[in-house]
């Protein structure tokens, strides 16, 4: 039988096994597509840190993506992504849908269910559909997280900072640096988990792709 090289790696005073040429999670070889935890360094397929959530390995919840390099990122979206682009004029949007119509359908139900509710399944039916980032030449618009939920944010080119997707409790989120502040996008609701992270990757690398142009 072949042996694998086992590499321990420290993470918050624990001793953590892990093979650099398998997967923690699925116990499959590594090729492509990777993601490295922040705490031990262990490597997971992308697609397995995401529906653990967290490092298999450490239980670290923080994830390093390999950089983005000009002229590799594709032009649609990942196969199968919910990523919808419209482009009008110099304006390109990238919408996603965050209520489907059996969601509506749901909360109707409950709305009928549970009458004491019924106010808040109202307001949870009257909210968009759809949430979308929006490019022009010189300024975006980004949904994104506030005290009092989600607002939209006009960012100026010169504005746009660093971009990143990290996990953060077991979902994923892009980050836009703007200025000493950093901007957490809104990509789900109420009800709905947030895109995935090759999706959040792909929107990071076309506004990295529109801020440097």
């Amino acid at each position: 039988m072949k042996k694998v090289q086992v590499h321990a790696h420290y993470a918050q005073g624990f001793r953590v096994q892990s093979s650099p040429v398998r997967c923690p999670y699925c116990h499959d070889g590594l090729a492509k597509d990777l993601v490295a935890c922040a705490g031990c360094g262990a490597r997971h397929h992308a697609p397995c840190y995401e529906e653990q959530g967290a490092c298999a390995s450490c239980g670290s919840g923080e994830a390093l993506y390999p950089a983005r390099r000009a002229g590799v990122r594709p032009a649609a979206p990942p196969e199968g992504s919910r990523l919808l682009v419209e482009r009008s004029g110099e304006q390109v949007a990238y919408r996603w849908q965050v209520w489907t119509n059996g969601d509506r359908v749901a909360a109707a139900i409950l709305c009928i269910l549970l009458l004491p509710l019924a106010p808040l399944w109202v307001y949870l039916l009257s909210m968009p559909r759809n949430r979308e980032i929006v490019v022009k030449r010189e300024w975006i618009e980004l949904p994104v997280r506030s005290s009092w939920g989600t607002r939209t944010q006009r960012l100026k080119r010169s504005r746009v900072g660093k971009v990143q997707v990290t996990c953060v409790q077991g979902g994923w989120v892009l980050w836009v640096d703007s200025g000493i502040e950093r901007l957490a996008v809104t990509t789900d609701d109420f009800t709905n988990r947030s895109l995935s992270a090759p999706e959040l990757e792909w929107i990071a690398g076309r506004i990295e792709q529109w801020r440097d142009a």
